[in-house]
């Protein structure tokens, strides 16, 4: 599901993007502007849905290797070795990285986000180049 949301939001940043900048630049045709602003409020809405996906998933990734840390910290020499085990068990299962995947093909970060953004501008770009 959060690989077609990935996937939705790209195209649809890429084409308001092209039709809001064809308004502003004239060559479109007669807009009103409740239009623009509906046009303005549905980027706007789909870039804070994608936003608020990867700004969770970063915030999982923190608190992962925080976990990690903490146990590393500890001070697990005072603990029976009974429960000195159950830390060892516990970070080595907190190397592994923990995130949220859009169709386990990336991870939702705000690195991809960026990287997501970036391409649909690219993408205006060459459309904006192409009319």
């Amino acid at each position: 599901m959060l690989l077609t949301l990935l996937v939705f939001f790209a195209m649809l940043f890429c084409l308001q993007g092209f039709l809001i900048v064809n308004i502003i630049d004239g060559t479109g045709e007669n807009v009103s502007f409740m239009r623009v602003c509906w046009l303005v409020s549905i980027l706007v809405n789909t870039f804070a849905h994608m936003c608020l996906y990867c700004v969770v998933g970063e915030v999982l990734i923190a608190k992962a290797e925080g976990i990690f840390y903490a146990v590393y910290n500890y001070a697990w020499y005072l603990r029976t070795p009974n429960e000195a085990k159950n830390l060892m068990l516990i970070m080595i299962r907190a190397e592994k990285p923990l995130y949220i995947t859009a169709g386990r093909i990336c991870p939702l970060t705000l690195s991809m986000f960026c990287s997501l953004i970036k391409t649909s501008a690219g993408y205006v770009s060459v459309l904006l180049a192409n009319r």
